[in-house]
C-alpha cells in the first residue's frame, strides 16, 4: 500500500497542472451542485417567512397564531365542566406540544359568567363578564393599584380591569362589587363579591398574547386563573360557558425541514376537531399561507429547473471531457507501466487514491465555495445586477452534502471507469490502437444528434398543446400535469445542433482544404493536417464550447426576457408612471366609491335609492404637479354591458379617455396592434362617437367596423359608441381576465368627453407621466404642497420595486446569474485543459518541427490557425445556436403563468452586451491560452523530444 501511495503522489507532483486543473474543476462542480440545493432552500425559505409576514400586514393576525375556542351553552348536569377540562388537557399535553415550533406566547382565556354589577351610587345595569386569563402578569403593565392575588380576602374575590374597561363599567379602583345571580337570593345562598385591585394596559402594543386586541376585553373583569378555574368553577359556584387557547408559534422557525411534520400535525389536528365540532372551532391563519406557499413552491422549484437543468448537463459534460483527455493523456504510461509488470489493480489503485484526494479536498472546500456564490447572487436585482439587499437564509443542511457527496461520486467515477479501462490495456494493445484508423464514433454510427433534434421538436410540440390548454381553461401550467420532457429539451436541443455542427465539421475544413491546396503555407498546411486527421479529441473542445456559449446565451436572453416581460406587465397593469383617485363626495350619504379589482370603481348605494349625484374634486392643481410631463383623465367601469341587435354582453370593461392627453400620458408597448396605437386615438379624435372594442365583439356579436352598440352602467348610464376597429390590447385592459370565475374578455374605449357631455360625471382616475429623472417622491411633495386628497394610487416604481424583492423573479435572476457564471468559469477551464493537455502529448511532434527549422512563432502560428479552426467555428456555432434555442424555447417559461398573467404576451429579449460579454470571454480564453501555449512551446527541449522513442 505504501508503495502504491508513493507512486500516486510523485505521479501527482509530476503532473502539478494536471492535478490542478482537475482539483479546480472538481471544487467548482461540487460548489456549483451545492449552490443550487443552498440557493433553492434559501430562496423557498425568503419566500416562505415573506408571505408570512406579508398575511400579518394584510389581514392583521399574527400568522403563527393557533386559537382554539370552546362553547358549551347548556353545560349538562354532573360534572357540568366536565368537557372544558378533557379539551383542556388534550390542548395543553397534546395539541400544543406537537407542533415543531417555539412558543412565542401563549395564552387560555376562560368566560365564567356574565353579571350585573350593583352599585349603590349607579342606577343603570351594566353586565361584565367575568374571566380570567393565563400569564397576566408578564403581559400587562398595572396603571394604577396591583395584581390580584390568588385567595379570597374580606369575603371579596380580587379583580383588575382595563383602562377603558373601568370606563366603560363605571368602577374605580378600590371599590368593592356585588355580582347577584338568582341562586344568590334563595335562602342559604352567599353574595358573590369583587375588589377592583388594579387597573392595566398593556406592555407591548403588538404583542402577540393579545391576539384579539385588548379592547376586546373591555367590559370583563379578570381574577386568578387557578382561583376561577380550581376553586370556583370545580365547587360549581360558576359553570364555563366558553374558553379560548391561543398558542403563538415563531413562524420565522419554519423551515423546510420542519414544514411536513408541522402540516402532518395540523392535518391531524383537523380531523380531531371535526370530530369534536359541536364544541370546538379553530383558526390557524399559517394554514392557507402554506397552502398557498407549496403552489409557489412548485411554481418555483419549476422555474428554477428549467433553468438549472442545462447546467447540470453542462457539468456532466464536462467531468466526462476532462476525464476521458485526462486517462488519453496518460494512456501511454498506463501501458508502459503494465509492460513493466504493472498489475491493472496496482494501475487502478492510484486513480483510486487520487480521486479520493480529490474528492476529499472538493468535499471540505465545495460547500463552502457555493454558501458564499449563493450570498453574491442572492444579492441579484437583475441579470448580472447587484444591489445592497438582506442576505438569503442560507444554511449549510444535510442536503446540501448529499448534492456534494453525488458530485464527488460523479467526479470518481467518471475517471476511474476510463482508469479501469485504460488498466487492462497492455502496451501492444495499445500501440496497435493506436496505429489504427480513427473508428466512427458511436454518435455518428447511431445518429444521436438527430434523435436528440426529434425528441426536442416533440417537446416543443407537447408544450405548444400544453400553452393552448393554458390559454382556454386559464389555469396555470404548474396546476397541469407537466411533461417532464419540457425541462431538458432545450438543452437536447442545443447538444443535437451542436453534433450536427461536428457531423458536417470535417466536410468544411476538407472542402476549404481542397480548395486552397495549391496556395497554403506550411503553417496552414500542417494546421489543416491537424486539424483533419486528429482522433477526434478536438470533438470534446467544440462541443464543450458550443454548449456553454450556447447555455450561456439561452441563459442571458432567459432573464432579460423574464425581467423586461415583468417590467412590461407591470407598466401594462398600472397604465401610466403613477395613477391616482381624488376624493370625491356624493349627495346620497349611503353611497360610496369602491375600488374595483380590476382599478376601477363602482358606486354602490342602498337598494332602491336613486344613482347618487358626485362631486368633483378640483383638477385643475394636478396639471400643476412639478414634475409631471403629461396629466390625463380616465374614467373606469369594470361591468358595464354592451348591447348590439338582440345581443347583450355583460362583464364588459368600460374605459373613457381624453384621447390627445392619453396618448401622451399612458403607457403601451409597440407591435401589440396591426398599427401603432397613435393611430387608433387619431381615429377617436376625428370622431366623439368613435369607439374601440376588443376582437371578441366580433366573434360573440359578429360586430363589424361602422355598427352602432349600446353601453350601459348603472342605473342610468348609457350612450351609444360606433365600432372604428377592433384592437387586441390597451392600457390595462385585460381580454384574458376573469370577473368572478368567468373569462370577459370584452372591453370597450370610448371618448371621455363624449360621455361627460351626455351624462353626469362620474368618479375618475388621473394618469400621471412623469418627466425624465422625476422621482415618485417628488410628485407626492408637490400633490402635499397643493393639499390634494387622494382616496387611492399605483405607483408603477413601487410596483415594480415590489416585483424585483419577489422571491420568485429573485429567484429566477439568481440562478440565471449562476448559470452564466458557471458557464464563463467552466468554459474557461475546459478550454485551458484541453489545450494544455494537446502541447502536452504534442511536444515530440513540436520538437521535430522545430528541428526542421520552424520557429517558435510559426508554431504559435500553427496553433492559432488550429485555434481558429476550432474555437472559432465553435463560437460562431455556439452564437447562433443560443440564439435559435432563445427564440424557440424561452416561451417556455410561460408555463408557470396562467392565461390572465400573460399580458402583454410575452416575447423574447436580447441584449447585446451580452453577446460582447461572450465575445470577451473567448477572447480572454484566447489570449490565456496563447500566452501559456507560447511559455510551454518555449520550454520545449528538442534534444528531449527527439529521444522520446517511446512515442
Amino acid at each position: 500500500m505504501s508503495l502504491v501511495l508513493l507512486i500516486t503522489v510523485r505521479k501527482m507532483l509530476s503532473n502539478k497542472w494536471m492535478l490542478i486543473c482537475m482539483l479546480l474543476g472538481s471544487i467548482i462542480t461540487v460548489s456549483i451542485l451545492s449552490s443550487i440545493s443552498i440557493f433553492s432552500d434559501g430562496m423557498l425559505q425568503r419566500m416562505l417567512t415573506r408571505d408570512l409576514e406579508i398575511s400579518q400586514q394584510t389581514f392583521g393576525k399574527y400568522p403563527g397564531g393557533y386559537l382554539i375556542s370552546y362553547s358549551n351553552a347548556y353545560p349538562t348536569e354532573g360534572g357540568k365542566n366536565s368537557k372544558f377540562y378533557s379539551y383542556e388537557k388534550k390542548v395543553s399535553e397534546v395539541i400544543a406540544k406537537s407542533i415543531d415550533l417555539p412558543v412565542v406566547t401563549q395564552c387560555n382565556f376562560v368566560h365564567a359568567a356574565s353579571r350585573v354589577i350593583i352599585r349603590q351610587d349607579v342606577k343603570k345595569s351594566i353586565s361584565t363578564d367575568i374571566g380570567s386569563l393565563s400569564d397576566m402578569k408578564e403581559h400587562v403593565k398595572i396603571v394604577h393599584g396591583r395584581m390580584f392575588s390568588d385567595k379570597k380576602a374580606d369575603g371579596a374575590y380580587e379583580v383588575i380591569v382595563s383602562e377603558e374597561g373601568a370606563k366603560d363599567l363605571e368602577i374605580t379602583l378600590g371599590n368593592t362589587y356585588s355580582l347577584p345571580n338568582a341562586a344568590f337570593y334563595k335562602p342559604g345562598g352567599k353574595v358573590f363579591k369583587i375588589k377592583v385591585v388594579g387597573i392595566f394596559t398593556y406592555k407591548t402594543a403588538n404583542d402577540p398574547y393579545w391576539f384579539e386586541g385588548i379592547e376586546k376585553y373591555n367590559k370583563t373583569i379578570f381574577m386568578d386563573p387557578n382561583l376561577l378555574k380550581e376553586t370556583l368553577i370545580k365547587e360549581e359556584v360558576f359553570n364555563i360557558y366558553a374558553a379560548k387557547w391561543f398558542l403563538a408559534y415563531d413562524y420565522h422557525k419554519i423551515k423546510l425541514t420542519n414544514m411536513s411534520s408541522i402540516m402532518n400535525a395540523f392535518d391531524a389536528h383537523t380531523r380531531w376537531f371535526d370530530k369534536n365540532s359541536t364544541y370546538l372551532k379553530y383558526d390557524a391563519p399559517v394554514m392557507p399561507v402554506i397552502k398557498k406557499y407549496l403552489e409557489r413552491e412548485k411554481q418555483l422549484k419549476t422555474t428554477l429547473l428549467v433553468l438549472q437543468v442545462p447546467i447540470l448537463i453542462m457539468l456532466a459534460f464536462y467531468l466526462f471531457m476532462v476525464s476521458k483527455l485526462k486517462i488519453d493523456f496518460e494512456s501511454n504510461e498506463i501501458a508502459v507501466i503494465k509492460s513493466r509488470g504493472g498489475k491493472g489493480s496496482l494501475i487502478f489503485s492510484i486513480y483510486l487514491i487520487e480521486s479520493l484526494f480529490i474528492g476529499l479536498v472538493s468535499l471540505i472546500i465545495g460547500p463552502l465555495l457555493g454558501f458564499y456564490i449563493c450570498r453574491i447572487i442572492g444579492a441579484s436585482n437583475g441579470f448580472l445586477e447587484f444591489v445592497q439587499r438582506s442576505a438569503l437564509p442560507l444554511d449549510i443542511g444535510p442536503n446540501v452534502y448529499i448534492y456534494s457527496f453525488a458530485a464527488v461520486m460523479l467526479i470518481a467515477v467518471s475517471t476511474l471507469i476510463p482508469a479501469f479501462a485504460a488498466s487492462r490495456t497492455s502496451i501492444v494493445l495499445y500501440k496497435q490502437k493506436k496505429a489504427r484508423k480513427f473508428n466512427t464514433a458511436f454518435w455518428r454510427k447511431f445518429f444521436i444528434d438527430i434523435i436528440l433534434l426529434a425528441i426536442s421538436f416533440y417537446g416543443l410540440f407537447v408544450y405548444k398543446k400544453q400553452q393552448k390548454v393554458i390559454f382556454v381553461s386559464g389555469v396555470k401550467g404548474t396546476d397541469l400535469e407537466m411533461d417532464p420532457l419540457l425541462f431538458i429539451i432545450s438543452v437536447l436541443f442545443i447538444f443535437g445542433c451542436g453534433l450536427l455542427v461536428l457531423r458536417v465539421f470535417p466536410y468544411i475544413i476538407r472542402f476549404i482544404f481542397w480548395v486552397g491546396r495549391k496556395i497554403w503555407s506550411p503553417v496552414f498546411y500542417a494546421s489543416f493536417i491537424q486539424v483533419g486527421r486528429t482522433s477526434g479529441q478536438e470533438q470534446f473542445t467544440m462541443i464543450f464550447i458550443i454548449l456553454t456559449l450556447s447555455i450561456g446565451i439561452f441563459s442571458a436572453n432567459s432573464a432579460r426576457t423574464i425581467n423586461k416581460n415583468v417590467e412590461e406587465k407591470v407598466r401594462y397593469e398600472v397604465g401610466a408612471d403613477i395613477v391616482v383617485k381624488g376624493h370625491w363626495t356624493s349627495t346620497n350619504p349611503t353611497a360610496s366609491v369602491v375600488s374595483s379589482p380590476f382599478g376601477g370603481s363602482r358606486s354602490s348605494s342602498a337598494q332602491g335609492t336613486e344613482e347618487p349625484i358626485y362631486f368633483e374634486p378640483p383638477y385643475e392643481p394636478f396639471t400643476k404637479i412639478e414634475g409631471a410631463e403629461s396629466v390625463t383623465k380616465v374614467f373606469k367601469e369594470e361591468k358595464a354591458s354592451a348591447s348590439f341587435g338582440n345581443e347583450q354582453l355583460t362583464n364588459v370593461s368600460l374605459m373613457g379617455i381624453i384621447p390627445n392627453e392619453f396618448g401622451k400620458t399612458a403607457w403601451f408597448r409597440n407591435g401589440l396592434l396591426p398599427h401603432h396605437w397613435y393611430n387608433y386615438l387619431n381615429l377617436m379624435s376625428d370622431s366623439p362617437a368613435a369607439i374601440l372594442v376588443s376582437k371578441a365583439f366580433k366573434d360573440k356579436l359578429k360586430a363589424k367596423e361602422g355598427d352602432t352598440v349600446i353601453i350601459n352602467w348603472g342605473k342610468q348610464s348609457s350612450i351609444s359608441g360606433v365600432i372604428y376597429a377592433f384592437v387586441d390590447y390597451w392600457p390595462t385592459l385585460n381580454p384574458n381576465r376573469k370577473v368572478e370565475d368567468i373569462v370577459s374578455p370584452y372591453f370597450v374605449v370610448a371618448n371621455l368627453n363624449y360621455i361627460h357631455s351626455m351624462l353626469p360625471v362620474e368618479p375618475y382616475e388621473v394618469w400621471i407621466k412623469k418627466k425624465p429623472d422625476t422621482t415618485s417622491n417628488q410628485i407626492y411633495s408637490s400633490m402635499a404642497s397643493q393639499k390634494l386628497e387622494l382616496d387611492s394610487r399605483k405607483d408603477t416604481s413601487e410596483q415594480l420595486i415590489k416585483r424585483k424583492n419577489d422571491p420568485m423573479l429573485q429567484g429566477t435572476n439568481g440562478s440565471l446569474t449562476l448559470g452564466f457564471i458557471v458557464t464563463i468559469i467552466i468554459s474557461i477551464i475546459g478550454f485551458l485543459i484541453y489545450w494544455v493537455m494537446s502541447i502536452k502529448k504534442r511536444v515530440l511532434q513540436f520538437g521535430i518541427f522545430r528541428a526542421m527549422g520552424l520557429t517558435s512563432n510559426k508554431i504559435i502560428g500553427m496553433l492559432s490557425c488550429e485555434q481558429f479552426l476550432i474555437t472559432g467555428t465553435s463560437v460562431l456555432a455556439g452564437v447562433f445556436i443560443g440564439s435559435l434555442s432563445s427564440k424557440i424555447f424561452v416561451p417556455l417559461l410561460q408555463l408557470v403563468y396562467g392565461s390572465e398573467e400573460q399580458v402583454p404576451p410575452f416575447r423574447i429579449i436580447s441584449y447585446m452586451s451580452d453577446y460582447v460579454r461572450m465575445y470577451i470571454i473567448v477572447g480572454i480564453m484566447l489570449v490565456t491560452c496563447f500566452i501559456i501555449l507560447w511559455r510551454i512551446i518555449a520550454k520545449i527541449n528538442i534534444g528531449q523530444a527527439l529521444k522520446l522513442g517511446e512515442d
